[in-house]
């Protein structure tokens, strides 16, 4: 039975729901599933009749629905994203469900979740449902939780962003840092935001021919939600004294006078508040205002009022940083050179090499081809195309010396210091509050570029404008609270310090909270980067972490290996973590200990196991896992995916070969068997030369002999299985230099 709409008064609620109540029960164990309460579902099923999607707004959706994809761990135990039987895939099929989705999975992709569940709880209350039947905000927080991620991955999600872009403001995005609450943006207040969709629903439904919005930056996300969801033609003003069109809908055929949604910027913050009355509306006008003030005094977590869409890799650093970004590009004989002197320094890290301490060495964990060396420098273009031109000045600056490299990185900060006119670099500057430092954004995209070198994600996937702006805001704080720190440091190696994995520890002034802290940190600058919000996990061994919509998980989850390029390797989709149909925010290492192997000596110097299984336990904060491994003579050997990769992170890199000049120790060792003894002759030292025969052997070896402890020393070395890797007297020579336990091939 069709339902009418009343324009005024209120709607009879027992007749809407009707048809709702058998069809939920039908689905009662789907939707349970992915933690959605099913009388909140009626309820927006029912909300969700008061718009009308046209075609458009059908096919953008359900095309977004169609494209989700999930990912499979180990022995396929484990889903990332969202599997075929998502509670989501059945929104496309319901009454109303479409549009349920769209609005829930829009506000999720722009503004915080607790925001979002609140904007749907004023509908009901703005739409006069019996207080008996509202669902509260915690109930809505479930539905916009498991609708979150549907659109990350789609044209919307850049779109909102593109929209609120045009706001005239030049405010940064936050103040300061990603947990402080002033918003440049402006964050609406839910209500008001509920009153503009109300509006625009009726726009929808054809009661009204057209509506004016006028309000704060967020509100280009209801322009967004207009075009893209309900196929609403829209034009966009932003008000420099004068309104100026910034975007109009092909649909108008360049007669922005014909939109069906006017949306009118508030002024810049210099400027003065200049009225629209030159521009001919019509219909209703409604004011979505800035109440980001407002709302941490209700808010339990401090980034509530960040409202911010994706951006494009093509474009990313110029949505991100503006016209600062611009600037940078001028400087680009400096820009190009600090780009390959800091591939060069990289890669000096990861051999080891005497320029850095055994502690800058012990806490990298950038062992991938793509982050050092010439593959830095590819993997930094291929992931932001907008410095191109700087790959050939980079490549000639990473052929030279490493001092050369460090003199070199030294002056590209020096020079772009001497450049930079914000206010961390001149005091007497006369530029205002909210504009990006050169050295800042410079050193944003090294450590952006080194962390992605270990991130897998799919193209479709763009990063969240606030997990770009996050990083920035975490150099900042850590030049702040480091400098005096490192001074002495900086004074030998020079500022290459200050992009280094090892500030970014807690004990350095690092950004990370203790609540964020995990032992694979590209876990969590994954989470920033794509999500773009603050994350308590639950374990610092987890593996997964699931937030926002987006999922990251641990290469270590899908198979062990002790390859450079899969361990601490961090995979990213949108969606959610999933076991047997059901959804959890973390997975972490089994705290069980079920270890009977204790290893090729004690095992009759058999090293071969059975094959492996996983183990999966659901705890209240999450899935518990570890690899069984089980030996010919029956033991076992738990492997904690987490753990793993610590371990062998740890241990790698921390061997100095420069592959010429070697001095060969004496009778060097064959290492065909898997335990060789080997005795320096001068130290009497004793060296054990573990090569197990398979991969699994090998990762069991490296697993249970090396010796991990918290005060920042490792027992073991990793000597790499490749040809061109180190040679067998310098890993010879260093375990006996630093007693430093077996040498393992890996």
């Amino acid at each position: 039975m069709a339902v009418s709409f009343p324009q005024q008064g209120s709607w009879d609620w027992f007749e809407l729901l009707g048809p709702t109540l058998s069809y939920a029960r039908q689905v009662a164990a789907r939707i349970s599933a992915a933690g959605i309460d099913p009388h909140t579902l009626e309820i927006s099923q029912v909300i969700a009749r008061a718009f009308k999607m046209d075609s458009i707004g059908k096919y953008n959706v359900s095309h977004a629905v169609a494209g989700l994809r999930s990912y499979k761990s180990f022995s396929d135990l484990l889903s990332f994203g969202f599997c075929d039987t998502d509670a989501v895939h059945w929104f496309v099929e319901s009454p109303g469900g479409l549009i349920c989705l769209a609005l829930c999975a829009a506000l999720a992709e722009t503004f915080h979740p607790d925001i979002a569940a609140a904007v749907v709880h004023e509908l009901t209350e703005k739409l006069n449902l019996p207080r008996e039947y509202q669902p509260s905000p915690r109930q809505w927080s479930g539905l916009i939780r498991a609708c979150s991620g549907v659109l990350a991955q789609s044209e919307f999600a850049t779109k909102s962003d593109k929209c609120m872009s045009y706001h005239p403001s030049p405010r940064k995005l936050t103040s300061d840092h990603l947990k402080q609450f002033s918003s440049g943006r402006g964050c609406p207040a839910p209500q008001d935001l509920a009153d503009a969709l109300l509006e625009i629903a009726r726009v929808s439904r054809g009661e009204l021919l057209n509506l004016t919005v006028k309000g704060c930056a967020a509100a280009g996300w209801l322009a967004a939600f207009g075009e893209w969801v309900l196929g609403l033609s829209v034009a966009i003003y932003a008000t420099f004294g004068k309104p100026e069109l910034e975007y109009c809908s092909e649909t108008c055929e360049g007669k922005p006078e014909l939109a069906q949604i006017k949306l009118f910027f508030d002024s810049a913050p210099s400027s003065d508040d200049h009225s629209v009355t030159d521009i001919q509306v019509y219909g209703v006008t409604v004011q979505v205002k800035d109440a980001s003030n407002f709302i941490p005094a209700h808010a339990t977590e401090n980034s509530h009022s960040i409202v911010s869409g994706r951006v494009a890799w093509d474009d990313c650093l110029i949505s991100a940083f503006g016209y600062d970004f611009k600037t940078l590009l001028d400087y680009r004989m400096q820009v190009s050179t600090g780009i390959g002197s800091a591939a060069k320094l990289f890669e000096a890290l990861t051999k080891a090499d005497p320029m850095f301490s055994p502690q800058e060495t012990y806490l990298s964990r950038s062992y991938f081809s793509d982050a050092y060396g010439n593959g830095f420098i590819d993997n930094t273009v291929r992931w932001f195309p907008e410095l191109a031109q700087m790959r050939l000045g980079a490549k000639k600056a990473y052929s030279h010396s490493l001092l050369d490299a460090k003199m070199n990185y030294q002056k590209t900060i020096t020079d772009l210091k001497h450049s930079c006119h914000c206010d961390r670099c001149k005091e007497d500057s006369g530029k205002e509050d909210g504009h990006y430092c050169l050295v800042l954004i410079f050193e944003t995209i090294i450590v952006m570029s080194q962390s992605l070198s270990g991130i897998s994600v799919d193209s479709k996937l763009y990063p969240r404008r606030c997990g770009l702006e996050s990083f920035y805001c975490r150099q900042e704080k850590l030049r702040d609270e480091t400098e005096i720190a490192l001074d002495g440091r900086a004074a030998e190696i020079g500022p290459i310090i200050y992009v280094l994995e090892m500030v970014d520890q807690p004990a350095f002034g690092g950004d990370y909270s203790q609540e964020e802290i995990t032992v694979e940190r590209r876990l969590m600058d994954a989470m920033r980067i794509f999500s773009g919000r603050y994350v308590d996990v639950p374990s610092r061994q987890s593996s997964a972490i699931s937030s926002d919509g987006i999922c990251v998980y641990l290469d270590s989850l899908r198979t062990l290996s002790t390859s450079r390029e899969h361990v601490g390797r961090v995979h990213v989709v949108a969606g959610k973590i999933q076991y047997s149909q059901r959804d959890y925010d973390a997975v972490t290492d089994s705290w069980e200990e079920t270890t009977t192997w204790k290893g090729p000596d004690a095992d009759k110097g058999d090293c071969s196991f059975e094959p492996i299984t996983m183990i999966l336990k659901p705890t209240v904060k999450g899935i518990s896992v570890y690899y069984n491994l089980k030996s010919k003579q029956g033991k076992h050997l738990q492997i904690e995916p987490a753990g793993f990769v610590t371990k062998i992170s740890r241990v790698r890199g921390r061997i100095h070969c420069r592959r010429r000049g070697c001095i060969p120790v004496d009778d060097i060792p064959s290492v065909e068997s898997v335990r060789t003894l080997y005795v320096d002759n001068e130290t009497n030292r004793e060296v054990e030369i573990w090569n197990a025969p398979s991969h699994i052997s090998r990762c069991a070896l490296a697993f249970l002999l090396i010796y991990d402890e918290d005060n920042h020393t490792s027992q073991g070395l990793l000597k790499e299985m490749e040809a061109a890797s180190e040679c067998l007297s310098c890993a010879i020579r260093q375990c006996v230099r630093d007693d430093n336990g077996p040498l393992i091939f890996a």
